[in-house]
């Protein structure tokens, strides 16, 4: 099991027009494997996972992120309008290291070979989700954030979908995700970070949230 490391943030304010979205004034995120971020719609999930890759320039905080390279995977995966193939080709004009064999080895992979000359605008939303997993697999992201990753998703490409994360996670990878699905935050999580009326409420164990769910409930 991989050591935890951490995501500290401190003194995060998000606002829209004055409205708070989000505010959580100190926070220390674990990431160990895998860590889900939940809560009801409108709690601030997608905004702090937003504020987390550095995609809000509006956002005041210090949010310290670990020496990792990082990746962001959003619900609705763009992709460019080229084939599925070349999609991940264009990629060697960031990595030079990336090869024509290391393509073909991830596009078999994340089983995307059979639509290796597909236009890629084309593919299924499960599929545009494995072909961003796919990049961000190519590029050797240490850190992935995903936005609800298998939100609207039939159960097995859902199913394929966390395949690969938990394929992923043994290799190294570690993942920050954005999950409204309690079953699938329990099945593939280590601690969770719970949202609750625009604020930080508490992070814990998965373990330590269900058990004492089940003790609650029984």
């Amino acid at each position: 099991m991989a050591d935890p490391i951490f995501i500290h943030i401190r003194e995060l304010d998000l606002r829209n027009n004055k409205k708070s979205i989000l505010r959580i004034n100190q926070a220390a995120i674990p990431i160990e494997k895998i860590t889900c971020i939940v809560g009801e719609n409108g709690s601030g999930k997608t905004s702090l996972l937003n504020a987390i890759a550095g995609l809000d320039k509006t956002a005041k905080a210090c949010i310290d992120l670990p020496k990792l390279s990082t990746c962001m995977v959003h619900n609705q995966s763009t992709v460019l309008k080229m084939s599925v193939k070349e999609n991940l080709t264009l990629l060697k004009d960031v990595d030079k290291t990336i090869t024509p064999d290391f393509v073909d080895q991830v596009l078999i992979k994340f089983q995307l070979m059979q639509f290796s000359k597909s236009p890629a605008p084309l593919l299924s939303t499960g599929e545009k989700q494995r072909l961003a997993l796919a990049r961000a697999y190519l590029l050797d992201a240490q850190l992935i954030l995903l936005d609800e990753p298998t939100s609207s998703l039939d159960s097995n490409s859902r199913d394929l979908i966390e395949s690969f994360i938990v394929e992923m996670t043994k290799e190294g990878t570690r993942f920050l995700i954005v999950s409204h699905d309690m079953n699938q935050v329990q099945r593939l999580s280590e601690h969770i970070v719970f949202l609750e009326k625009n604020e930080l409420r508490l992070i814990t164990s998965t373990h330590q949230h269900f058990n004492n769910t089940e003790k609650t409930e029984g």
